[in-house]
């Protein structure tokens, strides 16, 4: 017997022998289960006799389906979608889309955060079949990715073009020397898969231009968090 547990998609959408599948004890701790649209009913049968524990999701896709997997950063676009058929898009940690064609057709499965560029609100092809996570429209015009962390100082922000999005898988910092006027002329979005860490008192207008996946907080109150312990 084996389990199944502990991944981001379990796709058994190729599993044909029965004898394979009553092998598999469990599936849990897994965000998404997928099983084949159509196979034997017995096939069936055997795959949804699965016991499963801690899994959001299941769903049915046909075995030639595409499916896309965004668990880190990526900017998605035609290339990543296509323009024929329907691919299904799982969204487990930060997605920037920016630009689509009218043709592209997708089914979104949002655990993490997706930025929309507005446009796109009213595209006919997005479908968000699930939401766990966060979805948010806005206006941008360009965009910078960064894995884990990235610091707004007065430097970085005075070459940076207006509107655009900063995107960081943990933790964007910004600097005591920002100014809430220099932020309010570049007009940015900021994205954070962790923590958005600001001085106190840029903590409001922060606030309004921010997504985030846990918190937002004022720098002093970040370093009592992280600094070392006393007596």
């Amino acid at each position: 017997m084996s389990k199944m547990e502990n991944m981001p998609i379990c796709d058994l959408r190729n599993h044909t022998d029965i004898a394979v599948i009553q092998a598999i004890e469990s599936i849990q701790n897994v965000a998404m289960v997928i099983l084949p649209k159509e196979a034997p009913s017995d096939v069936l049968q055997a795959l949804h006799s699965i016991p499963m524990r801690n899994v959001p999701a299941v769903i049915t896709l046909d075995r030639n389906d595409r499916i896309q997997i965004i668990n880190g950063l990526s900017v998605i676009g035609n290339a990543d979608l296509g323009t024929e058929g329907n691919t299904t898009l799982v969204v487990n940690g930060i997605a920037v889309i920016a630009d689509l064609s009218p043709e592209v057709r997708a089914s979104i499965y949002l655990n993490g955060i997706v930025l929309i560029q507005e446009k796109l609100r009213s595209h006919p092809g997005l479908n968000f079949a699930m939401t766990n996570g966060i979805k948010v429209y806005a206006n941008f015009a360009k965009y910078k990715l960064f894995p884990d962390e990235v610091t707004l100082d007065l430097d970085f922000l005075t070459w940076l073009d207006p509107d655009t999005v900063i995107a960081a898988g943990n933790k964007i910092i910004v600097g005591n020397d920002v100014t809430i006027d220099l932020l309010r002329e570049k007009r940015l979005t900021l994205v954070s898969g962790n923590v958005v860490v600001c001085p106190a008192a840029l903590k409001g207008y922060i606030q309004s231009i921010s997504t985030v996946g846990n918190k937002i907080v004022s720098a002093s109150a970040s370093d009592d968090e992280t600094g070392p312990a006393t007596d």
